[in-house]
């Protein structure tokens, strides 16, 4: 896989029961690695999007497209690390689909079906063919969450396939979190993120209404069921999300940071403890990685990364490559056992998909 000295790291969690956490790392930590890279001529950047999506794409559903993006980038660019998870006691925004293809739309239970043309219009002339959200439609206080949760419904009274799942039913920060951590093939090895599981002791066991108030509900998942109730659906998403992290790192669970903490001390004025260990891990487990890396990348002599950028260039061409099936044909016809010594000449106009079609 090819590597350089530029370590992008995509940052995910919950946003407001981590915004003092982000912080944190934006203040110390992010500078201290940023100057720990430059002495080893690398550049360190940190991917933190609570600071960089415009207002409207958030209103426009397009968030969630935005950050996965960005989770890709980062595993391109840098192989290792990548990925840091904090994971808290709140699953977080479960967003409508901005698309659904038709193959899962035909999937799905009549209600379903129902539900989304009257908010999504096929768009025939996409490959797939795509639902794609009517916004016009979504003027309402809250009629995101009561589309969901009507698709859902109707769902859970037919046959939860594991197909609707990313569509209907995982919040974006678990989309992210599965782009970042459990998608990615790095030659075998998992050690690309750091997972930070904080636990707040007042909701340890069963939450009472009485625990949730203005600041309690930053911290969990709550909806409006004659006021504001825990939401354990939610709840058993997280759980199930945090399990799957630790089966895949049963291996690694060094790179898993538990950290306890209270209520009362999250609204405490002072300095946190638990805040203040968990950076240090964080800032701990990078510059551990980014060594290793460097060390690995030092050892590859000059023809090896040529070799390595050539692969980079191919994979970068195949991944947007689409037809010419005649000629890849006619080639392989040809030349592809033998070709007796021969050189082949690829030739064409600039831009007519000469190196693309040699990648492939």
């Amino acid at each position: 896989m090819a590597r350089n000295r530029t370590f992008r790291v995509f940052i995910s969690s919950t946003f407001e029961d981590f915004q003092t956490e982000r912080e944190l790392l934006r203040e110390r930590v992010y500078p201290e690695l940023e100057n720990f890279c430059k002495l080893h001529s690398a550049t360190f950047e940190a991917i933190d999007l609570r600071w960089g999506i415009p207002a409207n794409s958030a209103e426009d559903l397009d968030i969630v497209s935005i950050c996965l993006d960005e989770v890709e980038r980062c595993r391109k660019l840098s192989p290792r690390p990548n990925f840091i998870a904090l994971i808290g006691n709140r699953y977080g925004w479960r967003p409508l689909p901005a698309t659904i293809p038709a193959n899962i739309f035909n999937l799905l239970p009549p209600e379903a079906k129902q539900t989304i043309t009257k908010h999504y219009t096929l768009d025939d002339n996409a490959i797939p063919p795509t639902y794609l959200v009517n916004k016009k439609t979504l003027t309402a206080p809250g009629i995101e969450n009561k589309i969901l949760q009507s698709i859902r419904d109707a769902i859970d009274k037919s046959n939860r396939l594991r197909e609707f799942e990313n569509y209907f039913f995982k919040s974006a920060t678990h989309l992210e979190i599965e782009e970042g951590i459990f998608k990615p093939k790095i030659e075998d090895i998992e050690d690309h993120f750091f997972a930070c599981f904080r636990s707040i002791d007042d909701f340890n066991g069963r939450v009472d209404k009485s625990q949730i108030n203005s600041f309690s509900k930053k911290f969990i998942d709550v909806k409006n069921e004659d006021g504001l109730t825990h939401d354990t659906d939610a709840e058993v998403w997280l759980n199930r999300l945090r399990s799957d992290i630790r089966t895949k790192l049963k291996d690694n669970l060094h790179q898993i940071g538990e950290y306890r903490t209270s209520l009362d001390e999250l609204s405490s004025d002072k300095a946190i403890p638990y805040i203040e260990s968990m950076c240090l891990d964080i800032e701990n487990w990078l510059k551990k990685m980014i060594v290793e890396e460097l060390n690995e990348l030092d050892q590859v002599d000059a023809l090896e990364m040529e070799r390595l950028e050539h692969e980079k260039f191919k994979r970068a061409r195949n991944q947007t490559f689409g037809g010419r099936e005649a000629l890849l044909k006619k080639i392989k016809q040809k030349y592809g056992k033998t070709n007796n010594g021969k050189a082949i000449c690829i030739h064409g106009e600039g831009g007519s998909g000469k190196s693309a079609l040699l990648s492939k």
